[in-house]
């Protein structure tokens, strides 16, 4: 396990099945980006204020039970038809980053512009400071619903920090075989940018799969933003 400062769902809750193992969830979403690749992009570019009905509609058909292999262990099999949406998401991310963007190109991170998630808490509930009119009860909810939806932020927050942070070595991390030696050693390299990225106020514990499927998840997201607006010598574009 790799501790690491932000709050994250943890996979394997009381009443949630569990995942299928990580080199399953791979071959399958490679499968399934190969069958349905606007499905797929679409999918896994979907963000939190996007039409949720278009979402759930693609994570219907991107459930592809043809891409479970017939001779697979049959309680396997029903794990992975049960795949949850945050999992196939971030796996995904993960095939569509091996398959499009294997080569790495710093300008897809560098120039990209920030993703909305900094913005949301904001622009979904009132600091409680503005709250002018409010009673005490209506501030703790407001300050309570804030603290729920920060925490569930703070992966993606991270994730996208330490992509900007590092591209290069978070690309390298994404190209490297799972349960890997050489993913432990790209790990060990991206610590630096981790801690960074990380806050103190938001300790929790998560797994290098987990881990490795958010920063794929704003790897391909950050790549895929719109770009910066740039200055040239015929004014700005």
């Amino acid at each position: 396990m790799l501790s690491l400062s932000f709050a994250i769902l943890a996979a394997g809750s009381a009443g949630v099945p569990p995942e299928p193992a990580r080199p399953t969830v791979i071959a399958y979403s490679t499968c399934v980006a190969a069958k349905h690749p606007v499905e797929a992009r679409r999918f896994v570019l979907h963000q939190y204020g996007d039409n949720w009905r278009a979402a759930d509609w693609d994570y219907r058909k991107l459930k592809d039970g043809t891409c479970v292999p017939p001779q697979m262990a049959k309680d396997e099999a029903a794990s992975l038809r049960k795949i949850s949406g945050d999992t196939l998401k971030m796996a995904l991310a993960e095939a569509l980053v091996r398959r499009d963007l294997a080569q790495f190109d710093a300008a897809l991170i560098t120039t990209a512009q920030e993703l909305p998630n900094a913005k949301l808490i904001d622009q979904l509930w009132k600091k409680p400071e503005e709250c002018k009119n409010c009673k005490a009860e209506q501030l703790q909810q407001l300050t309570h619903a804030r603290d729920v939806f920060t925490a569930s932020l703070a992966p993606h927050l991270f994730s996208e920090c330490v992509v900007r942070a590092e591209p290069a070595k978070s690309h390298d991390l994404l190209m490297t075989e799972p349960n890997s030696a050489s993913e432990r050693q790209a790990f060990d390299v991206l610590a630096p940018a981790l801690t960074k990225c990380a806050k103190p106020d938001q300790q929790f514990s998560v797994t290098r799969g987990v881990l490795r499927g958010f920063l794929a998840l704003y790897y391909y997201r950050v790549a895929n933003a719109p770009r910066v607006a740039t200055a040239s010598a015929g004014g700005v574009k």
